[in-house]
């Protein structure tokens, strides 16, 4: 996975929600925001400042950053300017994902989030977090048309497609979903409202608040 490959994850994104996206965002290019960590301590050094300055209390985590950084396939920096923003990928645990494409796709709608979702709501703690990410993975596998053929995959690896929470874009063809429980609270906070769908978009991409209490786990 590439440089490349960021660019068409970025492609889907556009492609589905790029009438809500401020268009002034395009200008940031996969070459300018995307960073592949050639090593473990670069990631590490970039991932221990944020786990510091955000993750650890939004989270109320008390295990030190290595212990989440280890399994962190990527991460934006959540500064309240785009313009300082970067998604950091793991030199290793990207060729772990099966699915990156969908990996790069959240991660850049995170990105794309107005600050006065992510980091300032996501910073508030408590269910934030919880929200933040189940909306970003819901937006995110919206994002496709197109998945995996389940019945191929369960016919190579039935333990893995039997442990595995999918997003179905068709009859017998899905993407795996990484926030279960999350992704799942959004769906149906969004089902339960016609208007809930255009009140998150509003709030994710240019910040106008709605509440989003009733997610939670």
């Amino acid at each position: 996975m590439n440089v490349e490959d960021a660019k068409s994850a970025m492609e889907q994104v556009w492609s589905r929600w790029g009438t809500h996206i401020p268009r002034e965002l395009r200008r940031y290019k996969a070459d300018d925001i995307f960073r592949f960590h050639s090593s473990q301590s670069t990631f590490d050094s970039a991932f221990h400042l944020t786990f510091e300055t955000t993750f650890k209390k939004a989270n109320g985590l008390t295990c030190p950053a290595e212990a989440i950084g280890a399994g962190c396939g990527a991460f934006v920096t959540p500064t309240q300017s785009h313009e300082a923003r970067l998604i950091h990928i793991h030199p290793r645990n990207l060729t772990q994902e099966f699915d990156p494409m969908a990996l790069f796709s959240h991660e850049y709608i995170h990105f794309l989030s107005h600050p006065s979702f992510y980091p300032a709501y996501y910073k508030v703690g408590g269910q934030n977090p919880f929200r933040v990410e189940g909306a970003t993975e819901w937006l995110t596998l919206e994002s496709y048309s197109s998945g995996f053929d389940l019945n191929a995959l369960h016919a190579q690896d039935p333990a893995f497609t039997n442990r595995t929470t999918w997003h179905l874009v068709a009859d017998s063809v899905g993407r795996p979903i990484t926030y279960v429980a999350e992704y799942q609270k959004t769906k149906a906070w969004l089902q339960a409202d016609r208007n809930n769908l255009k009140r998150l978009l509003d709030f994710v991409f240019r910040g106008i608040g709605t509440n989003l209490g009733a997610i939670h786990p």
